[in-house]
């Protein structure tokens, strides 16, 4: 929603080249995949980031996730969806470096 007409431009000629039968099992895959019972117990730093209008993914199962791995951080980007790193580079980045300078 925020991309401006270059980014948006090339997420979509990135999108047009996806082949669909390599797409159609990806989405597959993901759809038949079901790993909530193993959230819980990572034991891993964790960072769950979604663009706050994202209607692929969606900031409230994003929140959902977070809330299942233990001690995970979660961060919502705004006027950012699906393609939150194109759309929002900078505070996709900021929101990626304080995470790990809490780490430290």
């Amino acid at each position: 929603p925020a991309a401006d007409a270059a980014t948006a431009a090339a997420v979509r000629s990135e999108m047009a080249a996806v082949r669909l039968p390599g797409y159609t099992s990806a989405a597959t895959m993901m759809a038949r995949t079901d790993t909530s019972d193993v959230m819980p117990s990572l034991q891993v730093p964790s960072l769950v980031l979604v663009g706050e209008d994202d209607v692929v993914t969606g900031a409230a199962e994003s929140r959902i996730l977070a809330e299942s791995i233990t001690d995970a951080a979660f961060i919502i980007i705004p006027h950012a969806g699906h393609a939150a790193v194109q759309e929002k580079p900078a505070e996709m980045a900021s929101s990626i470096l304080e995470f790990w300078k809490r780490l430290s």
